[in-house]
């Protein structure tokens, strides 16, 4: 288990990319990723292993996964729905027997769902039938080696044959896994996918099974991986080029405070020396014959586990009986020799280890504090107990470090708690905070906090919000329990396999925590900060550009031994920060309401549209995919297109102050408390289009989530002078950071050529800084939300429509419309004021040289695209369809062909297009990848032969027939989603034809 809890600011300007309402990447966001401890076969957009901080500048989200289980509470709930049927269903489950020793010490039972053994070869199985996709399966092989099993010679080979295991097994060569999954609608990456850590390698697949002879063909992929990887020279220098590129996008600044961090955090130990990502000199020299050697040594069937979760056309017992004819052997048994990966302990240490790394090419200064223990074995009732009570310490730590970053003046911008098992025998609590000029300030401030939870531990108040967060946790699992997605049972039956944790089910797991929760002491919570000491396995590291005067490794070991001698002498006080909560709303604020003007059906949907008395208008579409999810997005159109280019930066730092002092009326740091145990989020943005607040609750909280969007209108955010001091200490620490990236002048040499001199491209400076009015930036905000009449909201999910379209009524319908002639945005899509940019009118081509510390060479292929009536729509589907068959080209010719890249990714752009071209859409491809410096301009060359290649000669039907099939797929399993429709809602009142001069 990994968790993160993002407490604080983000850093950076609250930009948003052109034409849509996602943040605008910052300049630097060119660059490539950053180092991970964890290694994939390819990348899979959107996909992380390990939680990040990303608490959005321009989003407020305090949601807490939430739950109350006593009877009173509950019977708070509204409507006769399932929802609150269920929800009285869970208060009623039977008691267990926590106060038997025996059945709190005995280990937790796997699920009863579950089909769990060994063959006859001791290759280990689970099965479980689950509905969520419809006729999909979620398969694995888990592998118990990863890079620790390697010897010296061997440094990076788990991974090297985790990658041939897609492109040379006995039965398949090359590109042929990858064709045939993508033949039946898998793609690569999203679908089809593996990793390598220090402690192993697993292989995952998420298939169709209808027909159910595809499960059987997936098996026999999964078995080729595990029995019959073909180990040839030929094979293995075709993979060398791939793993030795995605070796080099871990080359960044981060990636080597990574690395380096890694063998400091391990030190002493055989872990220090196995990053899975190995050595570049035993990328580019080891034989074929050491492959196969670590491939016989560890890839034996005591080792492997197959798993399979999936709507399955045949019963389980079958399925079992499947992988026996797959994985274990016909005829007389011979066992393979069986070698176990012995577990590599981490040393002790008593003094705390202290490291100031230091890189040109860092960008935001931050500070680690990691504590390392034995891993905690989870096992019992009681190691439950345990995780539940640990579980309450992170969610209480990061609400007081949250509180603590928006002091004046704020000792970090931000900081997080993180619980992590980053190998076998070791678990950390990670103290992560993105820091000012003063890393010496930042750790005396953690730690000096650690030290009172030891001294004085927690309030009764703030265990009772981290309960309530917790509960809201279970609830939700509870509620949505027979619509869990097959892939989370996949990971929870791979950890059971590979680190024995345990997997009892969703009912037994909230039976537990419905028994146990509630008599946690915070006593019990607090003990968890003794894991925490600096005198014991406590390793620290800083990470600047420059060596700070004051923030030498000395430095670093003197603030520690400061806060020991105030902890020993009692000299740190009680926490005073608690002042309880409020109401979001009290009654006598809370709005008469309006009433709905109209109403119609919308069929082709399944949809109804409302429109309120003050004009808003509201499309809402019940659905049971989720239980407990309710998804809804407003837009206005207009946004910061409006503004003059001299004015465009105010507009930007006032969509960020607004966000520091709280969007609804309530600083953020008091928001959690006031949302404590309610799920719901609710946030605000402005593009260069469109004004947008977005947002998700339960349906018990849709009230909630309601008010916000009321007090977005109509609070009046109160900013104090320290809030805009310290958000232009952030804003100019984020410009110097990024003046700092590398890839800085590349990202602008892109832009320039693809967009011309585009003001809304440009970094904001630190002289435009001094002279930004954030007056004026908080007047255009308050005007981007002022009147209700031009926005459209969409609301999917499990709406409790005798409940919700009331509250509609009250809230939305209770917004004043403003005074005519006070809002300066334009009510239809085409009277918006475009954005103007000049795109490319020759062949372009630039070979931007940069400064690094270590080679690195990203590459970007742009094409202008301009599509106009009367065939826009059909060609602008056509185009994406396109993207991703050229895509499965590229991939195809570059990475298995010819061995050249890691990834390649191909993509459509027409964000900066203007609203009022009704009749045409201006944007342009982009095709990304990297390289070796000295193959760049070949791949480009060889890019562009097989776009001409696809231009004169067609793609193959069978090009087209998976390109068709991944698409089909993926509608199939869309369609089940509330996000899906969502999206078809908005896209469905934005389109030009509604808005513009069609409508």
């Amino acid at each position: 288990h990994t968790y993160a809890i993002p407490c604080g600011r983000a850093l950076g300007r609250n930009s948003m990319e052109p034409g849509t309402d996602r943040p605008l990447h910052a300049p630097g966001a060119e660059s490539l990723a950053d180092a991970g401890l964890v290694v994939d076969c390819v990348p899979e957009p959107g996909a992380q292993r390990i939680s990040s901080p990303a608490s959005s500048a321009a989003a407020v989200d305090f949601a807490s996964r939430g739950l109350n289980m006593t009877a009173s509470e509950l019977g708070e709930e509204t409507g006769t729905s399932l929802h609150a049927r269920r929800a009285r269903e869970m208060a009623k489950l039977p008691s267990l027997p926590v106060n038997d020793p025996a059945y709190m010490a005995a280990d937790l039972p796997l699920a009863a769902e579950v089909l769990h053994g060994q063959l006859a070869n001791g290759f280990s199985y689970y099965v479980r039938a689950n509905a969520k996709p419809k006729a999909r399966a979620a398969l694995a092989l888990a592998v118990k080696a990863g890079s620790v099993a390697e010897e010296d010679h061997e440094r990076g080979v788990a991974h090297i044959l985790e990658h041939l295991a897609f492109s040379a097994t006995e039965n398949y060569s090359n590109h042929d896994i990858v064709k045939y999954l993508e033949s039946i609608g898998a793609p690569f990456g999203a679908c089809s996918n593996a990793y390598t850590s220090a402690d192993e390698t697993v292989y995952e697949l998420q298939v169709p099974v209808d027909p159910e002879e595809l499960l059987e063909e997936s098996f026999n992929i999964l078995a080729e991986m595990a029995f019959s990887i073909r180990c040839s020279s030929e094979d293995l220098e075709k993979e060398r080029g791939p793993v030795l590129d995605e070796r080099r996008q871990t080359q960044t600044a981060m990636g080597r405070a990574s690395e380096a961090q890694w063998q400091f955090l391990f030190e002493g130990s055989k872990y220090a020396e196995r990053l899975p990502i190995g050595t570049e000199n035993i990328i580019r020299t080891c034989s074929a014959t050491t492959i196969k050697n670590f491939y016989c040594k560890w890839y034996t069937p005591k080792n492997m586990a197959i798993i399979a979760v999936g709507d399955f056309k045949q019963e389980p017992g079958q399925v079992v009986e499947l992988i026996r004819s797959k994985f274990e052997p016909v005829g007389p048994l011979v066992p393979a020799p069986h070698v176990e990966v012995p577990p590599y302990q981490i040393p002790q240490h008593h003094e705390p280890r202290v490291r100031a790394f230091v890189d040109p090419e860092f960008q935001e200064p931050s500070l680690y504090i990691t504590f390392k223990s034995d891993r905690f074995v989870f096992r019992s009732a009681n190691d439950y107990r345990m995780y539940l009570a640990s579980s309450l310490f992170e969610f209480a730590v990061g609400r007081r470090l949250n509180i603590v970053s928006h002091q004046n003046p704020p000792p970090f911008y931000s900081a997080q708690l993180i619980y992590d098992e980053p190998v076998e025998t070791c678990s950390t609590y990670d103290l992560v905070a993105s820091i000012t000029d003063s890393a010496t300030t930042a750790l005396e401030t953690l730690l000096t906090e650690i030290a009172r939870i030891r001294l004085h531990g927690f309030s009764e108040w703030e265990i009772q919000v981290a309960k309530a967060k917790l509960r809201a946790e279970v609830q939700q699992r509870y509620l949505e329990r027979d619509q869990t997605q097959s892939v989370d049972f996949r990971h929870e039956f791979v950890a059971h396999f590979l680190h024995l944790e345990p997997a009892p089910g969703c009912l037994y797991e909230t039976q537990l925590a419905k028994e146990l929760l509630p008599s946690i002491t915070s006593e019990e919570v607090a003990q968890f900060s003794f894991k925490m000491r600096s005198c014991k396995n406590c390793v620290v590291k800083t990470m600047q550009h420059r060596q700070n005067a004051a923030d030498s490794e000395a430095d670093l070991l003197g603030v520690i031994e400061r806060v020991n001698r105030a902890e020993n002498n009692r000299k740190i006080g009680v926490w005073e920060h608690d002042k309880g909560s409020h109401e979001l709303l009290p009654e006598e604020k809370k709005p008469l309401g309006g009433a709905i003007k109209s109403r119609r059906a919308l069929p082709a949907l399944g949809a109804e549209e409302l429109v309120l008395s003050n004009g808003m208008r509201i499309v809402y579409k019940k659905t049971g995919f989720l239980d407990d999810q309710v998804l809804m997005s407003a837009f206005a159109n207009g946004g910061l297109s409006e503004q003059p280019e001299q004015e465009l930066r105010n507009a930007k730092f006032g969509l960020s102050l607004a966000t520091e002092a709280g969007l609804f009326g309530v600083r953020p740091d008091r928001l959690e408390d006031v949302l404590a145990g309610k799920l719901v989020q609710m946030s605000g943005s402005v593009a260069a289009y469109r004004r947008v607040f977005s947002g998700e609750c339960s349906p018990a909280h849709f009230e909630e989530a309601m008010q916000l969007a009321y007090l977005l209108f109509c609070d009046n955010i109160d900013v104090e002078h320290d809030v805009v001091e310290t958000l232009l200490q952030m804003t100019k620490q984020s410009i110097l950071a990024e003046k700092r990236d590398p890839m800085l002048k590349f990202a602008a040499a892109f832009n320039q050529a693809n967009y011309g001199n585009c003001h809304f491209f440009k970094p904001l400076t630190i002289r435009q800084l001094r002279k930004l009015s954030p007056e004026y930036g908080l007047q255009f905000f308050r005007r981007c939300f002022q009147d209700p009449s031009q926005f459209t909201v969409c609301i999917v999910g499990a709406l409790e429509l005798s409940t919700a379209i009331p509250l509609m009524k009250k809230y939305l319908g209770g917004i004043p419309r403003p005074p005519n002639g006070t809002v300066s945005f334009p009510a239809r899509a085409d009277e918006v004021t475009p954005i103007a940019f000049t795109p490319p009118t020759k062949v372009i081509h630039k070979e931007v040289p940069v400064t690094l510390m270590q080679e690195q060479c990203p590459v970007r292929v742009t094409m202008p695209v301009t599509l106009v009536e009367p065939d826009l729509l059909h060609d602008y589907l056509g185009l994406g369809f396109l993207c991703g068959l050229i895509e499965s080209k590229l991939v195809q010719l570059l990475r298995f062909a010819y061995g050249e890249t890691y990834s390649v990714s191909v993509s459509p752009f027409f964000g900066l297009s203007s609203p009022k071209e009704v009749t045409k859409l201006q944007g342009n491809v982009k095709v990304s990848f990297s390289c070796d410096p000295s193959r760049a301009q070949a791949l480009v060359q060889m890019t562009f032969d097989e776009i001409q290649r696809l231009q004169e000669e067609g793609p193959t039907e069978d090009d087209v027939a998976s390109a068709l099939k991944i698409e089909e797929r993926q509608f199939e399993v869309e369609q089940e989603e509330n996000s899906y429709w969502l999206d078809r809602l908005l896209a469905s009142y934005q389109s030009r034809y509604f808005m513009g001069a069609h409508s």
